[in-house]
């Protein structure tokens, strides 16, 4: 018999998801503002490490439009992403703690710095990040790929492929159809459905 609690990749449950944005919210605002974008986006881990303030604002507000330049994206490949409305409000409110907090916000500038040195965060910094707060919160570890997938499955879910696809950044859909494994919730119910 299948187990229907567990997914067949390694994805976030929907039950997982608000207790990880929980967890990271009372640890440090920044750490739920990567976490909330890398599940809103679908972004690599580098790709989120790497991110500068025009890449969310071009001009003077948050744009609808994440620009993802080829200089940061894999492969060189540039992409844009549309941002949802909560995302938008939460980068907008997330550049307003930088200011507060003494960090820049002109276009060069990273999106997301250290504590201590201001400077760009790394992958691994993200990793460890997310490590400690998943294990906390949700009792497993995960890494920001789990991230990614989940934004994958969760769009499969309400779109098709191509557009999983583009989003991702991927140029062979082979690629994208190894981020879209079912759950086994999903099996599950396609077979009730028969």
């Amino acid at each position: 018999m299948l187990n229907s609690s567990k997914s067949t990749v390694n994805i976030l449950l929907e039950e997982e998801i608000v207790p990880l944005k929980q967890a990271a919210a009372s640890h440090f605002f920044r750490d739920f503002v990567m976490i909330s974008l890398a599940l809103g986006t679908g972004l690599r881990n580098s790709e989120i490490t790497n991110l500068t303030i025009e890449c969310i604002r071009p001009l003077y507000e948050i744009s609808n439009i994440l620009d993802l330049p080829g200089t940061i994206a894999k492969g060189g490949y540039s992409r844009q992403i549309p941002l949802r409305p909560d995302l938008r409000a939460l980068l907008q409110k997330f550049l307003e703690w930088k200011w507060n907090n003494g960090e820049q916000i002109y276009g060069e500038a990273p999106l997301f710095v250290s504590r201590y040195t201001h400077r760009y965060l790394n992958p691994r910094d993200f990793q460890r990040i997310l490590r400690s707060i998943s294990l906390a919160s949700i009792g497993r570890t995960i890494h920001p790929h789990v991230l990614r997938h989940t934004f994958a499955s969760r769009l499969l879910s309400v779109s098709n492929l191509r557009i999983v696809q583009k989003l991702l950044g991927h140029k062979n859909l082979s690629t994208t159809q190894i981020y879209t494994h079912p759950s086994n919730n999903e099996l599950f119910d396609a077979i009730k459905k028969m």
